[in-house]
């Protein structure tokens, strides 16, 4: 049957403890504890009796024990407090055990089972004193008479002994607890081990309580550990001695009484073998605890701190072990906004003791420690005991403050690229060679925008290559013989062999007049020398087809010099132009930052599922921010040198648009005029020669402080009369040079101002100089000092000053001396007009 358990106690004290006692499967009675418990306790008679005790109710509490211990019931303490008085009066009440509330179950359960062993193996305690006092009369052997039936029935072991150890009684209890021999006490050494509690040291023979009571003394609670040495397994006992005397005083015999505790000292030995195995589990994971990287702080129900391990102390700079309602002054604990201060119910610790979860909240922990602030994410969970009740809260939070710092580097390099690739686009697409990538099927897969432009709008749609030669119109350079298909550039390419320089001729409904292109076609590898596809660049030469035709038509007009001039004007362009895009073909063909950015996206990309862990944690993955930030940078480095490449072949490519612009112009009879930025007209012109400045380490210098804002000029021929001045300049510096075998660093000037009415533009240089005698011819056509020179630049700027009504002038102190160019303007000829 069920053991029957009695809880005396008020409603509010003893619900928890009920909850706990019903999981374990015992029949339960609760009642009040006031006056008439103790007659409700005879009346129920239970297994066990728990009394609930503090200072208030210890007179009703120790009447309703004294029931409980008339009754041989074990009873079990109930208390809040561990006031030293009050646990001292209540010991004498004969509990048998204490139990702290609120209740732990693992202590409730040992304390109940030893309790109900107790009372099986002893259904009725007896004191020592009484049984000493007057359970003998003594008056047969030496005038000793005993009445042995009174001790029959009791749990404690009787013994009696003479003086000499002879065992005069023993009840049946002392034959269980010290066997069964009516030999002397020291006989008994042969048959039993008396041992201490450690189960290996010997007990002394004269210490033992019925030697020692024989001799006068009266030892209290001697424990002793007694096993037979043909049963192995013994047991655990607790002894009072005491001398029995005769009428005269003198010392008889001895009576000893044993109560066999071995249940009690292994539930004891269990309780402390618990109790070590908690304290390792407890050493263990405060060892783990300690050696995690990230900071663990746990806090019981009423918020205080029960565990604090070192990365805690580490990343909030001290070991304050604070509750929750000292953690934000002590942490210094604000939003991301690094001044809004937590509340005490914003906190993570907080929800957690209000039984819900938070997960990756975001704070700023500045403290004098800690006075630049570090960033951390905090995750917390409620802590619940068996029953799922919460019993207190846990954060576990870590340091983000180079990872935040990451990405928020990571994400304005991604715009950086995003910018850069971008910007690489419009570089692919103002390119004026047009470039076509295909695969190795021969398909189509990137075109620019003067692709588009040779071929014709929407002609290079992704389309079988069979209908190339018909759809597109392929032409060698006769302009009517078909290109064969075996000579397709991508398709030799994608068989491996280059195509340089093939001369062809495009014509299509697209593009009706035809256009003339020069075309390199390259086969395309990737890292592991695989072919991929191919690569065609395509330059458009119709223009220069066009103006040798136009030069040779000119010869027959009688119009060579014009023609002379637009070549050399447009030839001086066209060569940097060529030398720009070459550059740009170069660093599109083998971008190593494009490979790199490439093997970066795949290493992320495999990590996709887990990339926190793997930037913070894995020693490849820490690299990962590092190299992003390099290759930003080397992204950044490339662009930057290729705009200025693309500004300068934009500039070459405008100043020849406004050169063909304004020959067709004054070829039509009519004078273009614009109002131009001059300090930006100067410098667009000398940025064409730029490359040529500073490759040859000749220094340029403009000045228009002096001068009118803006001008009202035929643009382009302004512009191509500054360029052939600064030109003539450089090629002077060079002359001297090689004149006098040196290196010395030239410098070229150009400045502009008005004088009077006059509007002045200067070009000065410390280069080879001219012979004042030469001053008039230096202007005629086809004269030059240069042998790969054509006469034309000087001649052509002249005829431009002249006809616009200006005046050009050289002055020199002849060879060696430096030469100065001024072209003078009346002010009402370039003056900008009224708005």
């Amino acid at each position: 049957m069920k053991e029957q358990l009695l809880v005396v106690a008020s409603d509010s004290k003893c619900k928890e403890l009920l909850e706990l006692l019903g999981k374990c499967d015992y029949r339960l009675i609760h009642i009040d504890l006031d006056e008439d418990a103790a007659r409700e306790v005879e009346s129920l008679r239970p297994d066990l009796v728990f009394v609930e005790l503090n200072s208030a109710n210890l007179a009703t509490a120790a009447a309703t024990a004294a029931a409980v211990n008339r009754m041989s019931i074990p009873l079990i303490l109930m208390t809040h407090t561990d006031d030293d008085s009050l646990l001292e009066q209540a010991a004498s009440l004969l509990p048998a055990g204490f139990l702290m509330l609120p209740p732990d179950e693992s202590q409730l359960n040992l304390i109940v089972r030893a309790a109900l062993v107790g009372r099986t193996k002893y259904p009725r305690r007896v004191d020592p004193g009484d049984v000493l006092g007057s359970a003998f009369s003594l008056k047969q052997r030496y005038g000793i008479e005993l009445t042995e039936n009174m001790f029959d029935s009791i749990s404690e072991g009787v013994l009696v002994t003479d003086v000499y150890g002879k065992v005069l009684y023993g009840n049946p209890a002392s034959r269980l607890i010290f066997g069964d021999s009516d030999d002397a006490v020291d006989d008994w050494m042969e048959e039993y081990e008396f041992l201490h509690t450690d189960q290996k040291t010997p007990f002394p023979l004269l210490e033992l309580p019925a030697v020692a009571a024989a001799q006068g003394k009266s030892p209290n609670n001697v424990e002793i550990y007694i096993r037979r040495r043909s049963q192995p397994e013994g047991k655990f006992v607790n002894v009072h001695g005491r001398p029995l005397y005769a009428s005269d005083g003198s010392v008889v015999g001895a009576v000893t009484v044993g109560r066999d505790i071995s249940e009690t000292k292994n539930a004891e030995a269990g309780l402390q073998e618990s109790v070590a195995r908690y304290q390792q589990q407890n050493q263990m994971m405060q060892t783990i605890f300690d050696s995690m990287s990230d900071g663990v702080i746990v806090v019981d129900s009423d918020g205080q701190c029960l565990l604090f391990n070192e990365s805690a102390e580490q990343i909030l700079g001290k070991r304050a072990n604070a509750s929750v309602d000292e953690q934000v002054e002590t942490y210094g604990l604000y939003h991301t906004d690094e001044t809004t201060p937590y509340t005490r119910d914003e906190l993570p610790l907080s929800k957690a003791l209000q039984n819900e979860s938070t997960d990756g909240i975001d704070m700023i922990v500045r403290n004098e420690e800690r006075p630049t602030g570090v960033r951390i994410t905090v995750s917390g969970r409620p802590l619940h005991d068996l029953r799922g009740q919460p019993t207190g809260g846990t954060i576990v939070f870590r340091d983000v403050t180079e990872a935040s710092a990451g990405w928020v580097q990571l994400e304005q390099t991604a715009r950086r690229l995003d910018e850069q690739t971008k910007t690489m686009d419009a570089v692919f697409d103002s390119i004026s060679d047009g470039v076509l990538v295909f695969d190795t099927e021969g398909d189509l897969l990137l075109a620019n925008e003067s692709a588009h432009r040779y071929v014709g709008k929407g002609m290079l749609a992704k389309t079988d290559p069979a209908r190339w030669q018909e759809g597109h119109g392929l032409f060698l350079s006769d302009e009517e013989t078909r290109l064969p298909r075996e000579l397709y550039p991508h398709h030799r390419a994608i068989r491996g062999e280059p195509t340089v320089d093939l001369k062809m001729f495009i014509r299509n409904p697209k593009v009706p007049n035809g256009r003339h292109v020069s075309v390199d076609c390259q086969p395309m590898y990737n890292d592991a020398s695989e072919l991929i596809g191919a690569v065609l660049v395509a330059r458009d030469e119709t223009a220069d087809l066009r103006a040798n035709q136009a030069l040779t038509n000119a010869f027959v007009h009688g119009r060579l010099e014009v023609l002379d001039t637009i070549v050399h004007n447009i030839g001086n362009a066209i060569n940097s132009v060529s030398v720009g895009i070459s550059t740009l073909r170069d660093q599109v063909a083998d971008n190593i930052l494009v490979k790199r950015l490439v093997a970066l996206a795949g290493a992320i990309d495999a990590h996709r599922e887990d990339l926190q862990s793997y930037l913070t944690d894995d020693p490849q993955g820490k690299r990962v921010l590092p190299f992003i930030l390099a290759l930003a940078k080397d992204f950044e480095r490339t662009n930057r040198a290729d705009l200025k490449t693309i500004e300068r072949v934009a500039t070459r490519v405008s100043h020849i648009e406004k050169i063909v612009r304004t020959q067709t112009a004054s070829d039509n009879g009519s004078v273009l005029r614009a109002d131009i930025n001059l300090n930006q007209s100067i410098e667009d012109a000398c940025n064409i020669l730029r490359e040529s400045l500073e490759s040859r380490d000749i220094k340029l210098s403009i000045d228009c402080a002096r001068a009118p804002k803006e001008i009202r000029v035929q643009e382009s021929s302004f512009h191509q009369l500054i360029v052939n001045l600064v030109k003539n300049a450089l090629d002077a510096i060079d002359d001297l040079r090689q004149r006098e075998k040196n290196s010395t660093a030239g410098v070229i000037r150009v400045a502009a101002f008005t004088r009077g009415d006059m509007f002045v533009v200067e070009v000065s240089d410390d280069g080879i100089g001219i012979e004042p005698s030469l001053f008039n011819q230096i202007f005629q056509a086809g004269y030059t000092t240069k042998t790969d020179g054509t006469g034309l630049g000087l001649h052509s700027a002249a005829n431009y000053v002249n006809g616009s009504g200006g005046t050009i002038l050289p002055w020199s102190s002849g060879l060696g001396h430096g030469t100065t160019m001024r072209v003078e303007w009346r002010i009402a000829r370039v003056a900008v007009a009224d708005s």
